[in-house]
């Protein structure tokens, strides 16, 4: 028997698993929830063909690996930045964040095959650099866009929840808004917390120095009073 055959059980069993999170056939992918990468669909054409270049047409349950890899790609966005103020982002920065993702799959692409977990391995590697990528380029766009001179934005806005393109440059209110009511309330209950506890590590150290000079001053007392 081939030392092969329990490997390919062991990946047809994992990949069992994952066809049961991925809602529709294989090779059909609800777009509906995916932002920011997923509103492009030709891009989303491109990465569908890059994957099938990457993985071997012989490797047990493809169709469904590859259409969990891609659902994985275009999740980043959805899954992670879910706060108002990374709703929008430049397009040209959207360009260049795609780009780079295309580059990393491309550079996968170039390995060896060496088998379902090393790629699962590369991809968990790329969706976290670009999860990172993603992150700098909201943020540093809610600095430049939120302003309080409201720089003008070279070029198109691209409003990543509704896919929509924004024509406003100078953003304020809702969108800039860096946290919403819960989070503006736990950071005042956090600040509080934070001003009591400095309040009673203040207030011990202080007693603490009374109690010192107190009891200096009481040992210096009997020490003057015996013979």
């Amino acid at each position: 028997m081939s030392t092969d055959a329990p490997v390919m059980a062991v990946n047809l069993w994992v990949l069992a698993l994952l066809g049961l999170s991925i809602p529709g056939t294989p090779g059909q992918l609800n777009l509906t929830s995916s932002g920011l990468f997923g509103c492009d669909r030709k891009f989303v054409t491109a990465l569908e063909h890059l994957l099938d270049k990457v993985v071997p047409p012989n490797v047990p349950g493809r169709n469904e690996l590859c259409t969990y890899q891609l659902k994985g790609m275009l999740d980043i966005y959805p899954t992670y930045f879910k706060k108002k103020y990374q709703r929008i982002l430049d397009v040209r920065s959207v360009m260049a964040l795609k780009s780079t993702l295309t580059s990393k799959l491309q550079d996968i692409k170039t390995r060896p095959w060496k088998g379902v977990n090393i790629f699962q391995l590369h991809m968990l590697g790329l969706k976290g650099s670009m999860k990172e990528l993603v992150r700098i380029a909201l943020d540093k766009f809610f600095n430049l866009a939120c302003s309080e001179d409201c720089t003008v934005i070279e070029g198109p806005v691209l409003d990543c929840w509704s896919c929509l393109r924004v024509r406003g440059h100078c953003f304020d209110g809702a969108v800039c808004a860096e946290e919403d009511s819960l989070e503006a309330e736990k950071r005042e209950v956090y600040l509080y917390l934070f001003f009591v506890c400095e309040s009673v590590g203040l207030a011990s150290i202080l007693l603490l120095y009374y109690f010192c000079v107190y009891h200096k001053r009481r040992m210096q007392d009997i020490k003057g009073r015996s013979p």
